[in-house]
């Protein structure tokens, strides 16, 4: 089943609103000016009609902020689980969805330089070698190439610079033993050529005892780069390489039990705040790579046009107590891999007549595969007599995903003080699953058999702006919108009646 949501709004945009930790420019006996992106070109954040947060690097410095989930703290309506990462949520305004089983898709959008992460496990990213983020809530399907029903965050990166030479390294101490070193470079080989280069290490250990085996859960060890080339090939073209990379390793903790594994029972063995007593430790390990290549053409009558390709990938592992006690009774191993190529065109008018639009295109295929086992530990029998240690249930299987759009928004000066904004999103995406579950070895109604389908869902989602500019610092704008997310498949431990249901939904 496909899901979409609807927006409407009517608000007052003035300068000094949530987005005043913003790069600024200082006006003499004016507000602040907030320059954003969002629409494909530099504009003021008064002018644009969407409700719109942004941060510059040196307010996400100066608030401690290391990862995107940090950005809870920071930016209103804007929630980023930071339990694990492989259940990293992003909410806005309450919409959000969990991407945690590769037949899920997300609800919020999360960009790096307009190329889109994926699942959850690729979302929680650092926050180094940023120039701006910025957070659009509501539907942005005609501004960003995948679909994005609850909002989209788009991570800005510092570009190479031909201009100088600079480069600067910190270090950084804190609780919990913390330890971190932050390193960037920017060369310009010539008036044409630059290249940059930011590094990040960072290690911390945890809040929470174990005490079944005195490690401090919670820790984390990150490292994390980003390489660029910008090379002005002509006067009319510009291309920039990037590629990145994070390898993280971590206990996370999921919960810390207050009764036994049955509920029955106060947890007496591990009864403090921030004490747990498990036998086995919640290990993440997750490493995610990336290259994109961005072209951009200065065209005739001052049009331009955009190309954005790009790879991903993201492989992550995590094993952990299923019965979160001291007892040997049960454990998961999950492994997921994720592999998508996107490729996006934007054709950029200039402003004329009171009149602009953006124009695009986008493709975007994905190749997922997971695998998930639940074991029987060696003290299974001891909780359940008909258990058999050693046994497992499996659950293992691949979704591919392709899809198509095409979106184009446009801006119409009704008058000096009145503007009208148009906008829509049309996108076919087709998904095609082959997993299996093997619970034969289960006692506790997990089902046996497989899924090999495949299923296309075709959207048109339009919007709607129109904005009223009192004077240069206030504007008052009311936007309806349509977003769309396609449907998809339940690939986590399911009865036989689901999967004799054929588990199509969403």
């Amino acid at each position: 089943m496909k899901s979409s949501n609807y927006q409407l709004l009517l608000l007052c945009s003035v300068g000094l609103a949530v987005s005043a930790q913003a790069q600024i420019t200082s006006k003499p006996a004016q507000l602040e000016e907030i320059l954003v992106t969002a629409q494909k070109r530099s504009q003021n954040l008064t002018d644009v009609p969407i409700s719109i947060s942004a941060l510059s690097a040196e307010s996400i410095e100066n608030s401690g902020a290391k990862r995107l989930s940090d950005l809870t703290n920071l930016v209103p309506n804007v929630n980023i689980s930071q339990t694990t990462d492989l259940n990293a949520r992003v909410t806005i305004r309450g919409v959000g969805a969990q991407s945690r089983n590769i037949g899920f898709d997300t609800r919020v959008g999360v960009y790096l330089d307009g190329v889109y992460l994926g699942q959850s496990p690729a979302l929680n990213q650092e926050l180094g070698d940023l120039q701006q983020i910025e957070i659009l809530r509501g539907p942005q399907g005609t501004l960003f190439g995948k679909n994005t029903v609850a909002g989209a965050i788009n991570l800005i990166t510092a570009a190479p610079s031909t201009e100088e030479f600079f480069g600067s390294a910190t270090a950084s101490a804190g609780n919990y033993e913390l330890q971190q070193l932050k390193a960037n470079i920017n060369v310009p080989v010539n008036d044409n050529l630059a290249v940059s280069l930011s590094a990040n290490d960072m290690e911390r250990d945890g809040p929470t005892k174990n005490i079944y085996n005195g490690v401090y859960v919670g820790d984390r060890n990150v490292t994390n780069y980003r390489a660029q080339i910008l090379w002005q090939a002509t006067d009319a073209i510009t291309a920039r390489l990037a590629v990145d990379g994070l390898d993280s390793d971590q206990t996370s903790l999921g919960r810390e039990p207050a009764s036994d594994v049955l509920g029955l029972n106060k947890d007496i063995t591990a009864p403090g705040r921030h004490t747990i007593n498990m036998n086995r430790g919640q290990e993440e390990q997750r490493e995610v790579t990336g290259g994109a290549l961005t072209l951009d053409f200065d065209l005739v009558n001052d049009y331009s046009l955009k190309s954005i390709s790009s790879y991903r990938e993201t492989d992550f592992f995590t094993s952990f107590d299923l019965d979160f006690g001291p007892y040997d009774y049960s454990y998961v191993d999950y492994g997921d891999n994720y592999e998508q190529t996107t490729q996006e065109f934007q054709l950029i008018s200039p402003e004329f007549d009171g009149f602009n639009y953006v124009v695009g295109l986008y493709y975007f295929q994905q190749d997922s595969a997971t695998s998930r086992d639940v074991v029987l530990a060696s003290e299974a029998d001891q909780f359940i007599p008909i258990l058999v240690p050693g046994e497992r249930v499996t659950s293992a299987g691949t979704v591919e995903t392709e899809s198509f759009a095409m979106f184009a928004n446009g801006s119409y000066k009704l008058s000096d003080q009145t503007q009208l904004t148009l906008g829509f999103r049309w996108s076919t995406e087709e998904k095609t699953v082959d997993w299996a579950l093997d619970g034969r070895a289960a006692s506790f109604f997990v089902g046996t058999g497989a899924v090999i389908d495949n299923r296309r869902d075709t959207d048109f989602s339009p919007s709607m702006a129109l904005n009223y500019f009192v004077d240069e610092d206030i504007t008052l704008y009311a936007r309806i919108a349509q977003g769309y997310k396609s449907g998809g498949y339940n690939l986590d431990f399911n009865s036989q009646d689901t999967i004799d249901d054929s588990i199509e939904f969403d």
